[in-house]
């Protein structure tokens, strides 16, 4: 223990874990504490210990003899108070030493499915728990289990964008909650219902319905899909079969069907003639890309180039026809 300086205090750790605080503060009336203090300024706790019985000098017991000493138990003692870097017993000191210090914590955890090290790779994909999930969800899609995230962004393709949307958002779902079940295992102790999970999961998908503003396909698969997951009344694109017709030239006249059109305004343009005489015979075409230009422009290289044409085969009598007034005016 280290020397007393001013009052004394001592604070006894004993092997059995109970902590004995002793603390005793020298009376202002009747003492001189200053002469008290000079004559034990080296006074340590092992000069008024011994064995494990209190030991007092005569000073002492004249000023704790109306106090009850604390009981000594047995065992070595611990020090936790020591003095700073500047060699000063200050109380910040002696706090840290008495501060209270958790037990180390293993991370070293099992998934919930407790057969597995837990990993987020065996998390989404591998455990079983989340296999039963994914066994579950894909045959509504008709789709593959997926076992990375690039399957489950690749797994709708070819699909309307109704069941697309549905599918993301269903994927998504199961991710987050999978990952939240797995906090609530290790943390709280609440072990997975499969049972629940479906149905959180269902209730989700049900509750974020109106965010999916895709548009379905006019199929049997869109429909179940839209039943299971309670999505309501969703549109479709408008599909119908148009009557067409097309009345061939006058007899002696050759008709140029001129078009042209961008990706894009402007864009990748490219144009294109198609050539027919009386009997509805294609008699020539002519397709052409001109690179990146307006709409405006790819029209117009339809109908020069189906001139070019006419007056390369040497033709008197020829129809125009393209589906911009602008060109022919």
């Amino acid at each position: 223990m280290e020397t007393l300086d001013g009052a004394l205090e001592m604070v006894l750790k004993p092997l059995s874990g109970l902590m004995l605080v002793l603390v005793i503060v020298l009376p202002l009336i009747g003492y001189d504490i200053c002469l008290i203090i000079s004559k034990n300024i080296n006074l340590k706790v092992s000069d008024i210990l011994v064995d494990g019985v209190w030991s007092l000098n005569t000073d002492l017991q004249q000023i704790i003899q109306n106090l009850r000493l604390p009981e000594v138990f047995r065992g070595e003692d611990v020090l936790i108070w020591t003095c700073n870097l500047k060699g000063v017993f200050s109380i910040a000191e002696a706090v840290n030493k008495l501060r209270h210090e958790e037990q180390s914590v293993s991370w070293s955890r099992y998934c919930i499915c407790e057969t597995e090290q837990d990993s987020i790779n065996h998390l989404l994909w591998e455990c079983s728990f989340s296999i039963g999930i994914w066994t579950w969800i894909c045959p509504i899609f008709k789709f593959k289990l997926p076992k990375s995230f690039d399957d489950v962004w690749k797994g709708a393709l070819n699909n309307s964008p109704l069941v697309q949307q549905v599918w993301i958002t269903v994927a998504c779902i199961i991710l987050k909650e999978l990952w939240f079940q797995k906090n609530k295992r290790h943390f709280e102790d609440i072990k997975p219902n499969m049972h629940r999970f479906k149905c959180r999961v269902l209730k989700l998908v049900h509750e974020g319905g109106l965010r999916i503003t895709g548009i379905k396909w006019c199929q049997n698969h869109d429909q179940e899909i839209i039943v299971r997951f309670h999505l309501g009344l969703r549109h479709s694109r408008f599909q119908c079969i148009k009557k067409c017709h097309w009345l061939p030239p006058e007899q002696g006249f050759i008709m140029f069907c001129c078009d042209g059109s961008s990706f894009g305004n402007p864009g990748s343009a490219g144009f294109g003639v198609v050539v027919k005489d009386p009997a509805c015979q294609v008699v020539g075409t002519l397709t052409g890309g001109i690179g990146v230009a307006s709409n405006y422009l790819a029209e117009t290289y339809g109908v020069m180039c189906a001139l070019e044409l006419e007056i390369q085969w040497s033709m008197q009598s020829i129809i125009i026809v393209s589906d911009s007034k602008i060109v022919l005016a």
